[in-house]
């Protein structure tokens, strides 16, 4: 048992080299960052900044027809390392010594995303068939290249480039590499985390806030590093380990959001502490982990309108934060960012068939349903009330600090209850006008698209928390308190192993067996169905990715369709039909072909002179159905 345990924890040689290829990756993206940002930067952000400037040159390269990534992805690999070697020349050091404590610490955590399978949905209609192509052909989908099986074909590349990259140095396709990637973008956030929290704690910030500049005064140890770690998962009120171990946007977006909330923070406390410089240079980051941002996703424009709105707030009504200043780094915070989106917009619109997710007409749109979609959205706000709870405390501070400045603390409070209420106030006009009636009337991904503010939720709660801390309890922690902080940020994610492998699923490894025998047995010329008709067809989507590209599929009968015995016979027995997958010989299944084939077993049948033979069958981890026994 134990042994199985620890298996959990070990990636396999293959997903080990998916592993180093990322920590490579990062390593240069880090050294990007670093030169890049300028010698006043917050550190912490230099993966994010060294990957924006990546996404911008790719992105660029859409529109301007540049066909080779590889070799563009080699030309910045060599720029990113002549960076890393000016940047450690300038500053002593490439990144500092926590950024090492804290991934020695969580190297349990990184180990278990090297060891993800993917399995969720949407990494298999998208993520990982964009990131598939682009190792194909080189280049985004274009007018004159074959056709993207990819269902959002038009998402931005931001996290299909990663798994090219990765997948480029280890010579296959690694599909871990995006789950790293996202837990090493969350844990630079848990040291920027950790880092403001000391520094509010300890009354090294003062009452205008922290400042770049005193945040490096603060020094952090094992256990600081520990805390950090801890903040960004176990403690954090929107950790969501289906989203951090994939292939999904979330997990980045919440990280590039925060980091951008907090560097804009950092910059009016500079500015009401008439630190010009500082706030130049923390303009400027902020206008590059922006970018990172809306690279992600397109509908991530919203928080950069969210954002410009709230520095038009501040600069109403903070009597500290100056009109002039604020107009004049408006330039370095947004053009970039801008810049990325349009890009990629003419790229679509030159390029790309399937379009994007747009609004529909007016006359479509679900006023009627306006209380029932509010309902739906209050339901769901209810059930995850850490978060919501936290951001109502927010958006309450934030709307009183309009009329009673209260410094730093109340700044903070501003940007994360107007992001809060600007962004909340984007998914209930999505709701009405832009998705579909059944997505709209239960409020599809409510809480999913809310984790996308688990950055600016998490400095809320952490400055509130330190400051309370600085203010009653100061000088009180116990001696042991930090052996146990690292104690804890080491163990918890070994011990909870098997909750984190979600992936070990037996019908996840089924399908992924299962597909790669059928991709060998099978070519395009065969014309496949799959047929699962007790299943949603969750895990069907991983067999239909792992045979896109070698068998011809035909289509599924799954739950959704409620297949009866007649309607299966009548599909099976199609002209266009040379081979049926089984997961389960049912009952039903069995008075739809006429055949009496063990139950308990996925079977591959093929059609001969006009009627289905089986000709391979493997055990399934359901076992016969209760009908079948």
């Amino acid at each position: 048992m134990l042994l199985r345990h620890l298996e959990l924890l070990v990636p396999s040689p293959a997903e080990l080299g998916g592993m180093a290829a990322v920590l490579a990756i990062a390593v240069l993206l880090i050294g990007l960052g670093a030169w890049t940002g300028g010698p006043k930067r917050r550190s912490e952000g230099d993966l994010l900044c060294g990957w924006s400037i990546v996404i911008l040159v790719f992105t660029a390269c859409g529109p301007l027809g540049v066909r080779n990534f590889t070799a563009v992805a080699a030309v910045l690999a060599g720029i990113a390392l002549v960076a890393s070697v000016l940047a450690w020349r300038r500053d002593g050091a490439l990144t500092g010594v926590a950024s090492v404590k804290i991934a020695i610490i969580a190297a349990p955590f990184i180990a278990i995303a090297a060891a993800m399978i993917p399995t969720q949905w949407d990494e298999f209609t998208h993520w990982l068939p964009n990131a598939r192509f682009l190792l194909q052909f080189d280049s985004f989908p274009r007018a004159d290249l074959p056709e993207n099986p990819a269902v959002m074909e038009s998402y931005p590349y931001a996290i299909p480039l990663i798994m090219f990259f990765a997948s480029r140095i280890v010579g296959f396709m690694a599909t871990n590499a995006s789950a790293v990637f996202s837990v090493l973008l969350v844990l630079s956030f848990g040291l920027l985390t950790a880092r403001i929290a000391i520094a509010t704690a300890t009354g090294v910030a003062g009452r205008e806030g922290p400042t770049s500049a005193s945040l490096e005064t603060v020094r952090l140890g094992w256990a600081a590093c520990a805390l950090g770690a801890l903040a960004v998962t176990i403690l954090n009120p929107t950790y969501v380990t289906r989203l951090v171990f994939s292939s999904y946007a979330d997990a980045p977006t919440s990280v590039a959001v925060g980091f951008t909330a907090v560097l804009l923070w950092l910059m009016t406390n500079a500015l009401a502490d008439n630190n010009d410089d500082e706030a130049r240079a923390l303009a400027w980051q902020a206008g590059l982990t922006a970018t990172a941002m809306v690279g992600l996703k397109q509908a991530n424009l919203v928080f950069l309108i969210g954002f410009a709105i709230t520095l038009g707030i501040l600069v109403v009504f903070d009597p500290a934060i100056r009109r002039g200043p604020v107009l004049r780094l408006a330039l370095r915070i947004f053009i970039l960012p801008l810049a990325v989106y349009l890009l990629w917009k003419m790229h679509v619109n030159l390029h790309i068939k399937a379009g994007e997710f747009n609004f529909r007409p007016y006359s479509e749109w679900f006023i009627r349903e306006i209380p029932e979609i509010l309902s739906r959205m209050a339901l769901i706000a209810s059930k995850k009330g850490g978060y919501f709870s936290i951001m109502t405390i927010a958006t309450i501070v934030g709307v009183l600090s309009l009329w009673r400045p209260r410094g730093g603390f109340g700044r903070l409070a501003i940007i994360s209850g107007s992001m809060f209420l600007s962004y909340n106030a984007f998914l209930f006009i999505t709701y009405v006008a832009a998705f579909g009636d059944d997505e709209a009337l239960r409020a599809a991904s409510y809480w999913r698209y809310n984790t996308h503010l688990g950055g600016v939720c998490l400095i809320f709660a952490t400055v509130a928390l330190a400051t309370f801390w600085h203010r009653r309890l100061s000088g009180r922690m116990p001696r042991w308190v930090p052996a146990l902080l690292v104690v804890l940020a080491i163990a918890l994610p070994v011990g909870a192993a098997k909750k984190l492998r979600f992936d070990s699923h037996p019908r996840y490894l089924h399908a992924w067996s299962v597909g790669k025998s059928l991709a060998e047995k099978l070519g395009k010329q065969d014309r496949l169905l799959l047929v699962d008709p007790e299943s949603d067809g969750q895990y069907l989507v991983i067999m239909r990715y792992l045979l896109q590209m070698t068998t011809g599929l035909e289509g599924e009968l799954t739950g959704w369709s409620r297949p009866s015995a007649p309607s299966i016979a009548k599909r099976v027995m199609a002209n266009d039909i040379t081979h049926v997958w089984l997961y389960d010989a049912t009952p039903m299944i069995r008075e739809a072909l006429g055949m009496q084939i063990e139950p308990g077993r996925s079977w591959l049948l093929e059609r001969r002179a006009n009627r289905l033979e089986p000709v391979a069958s493997w055990p399934n981890p359901s076992g016969p159905s209760r009908e079948s026994r």
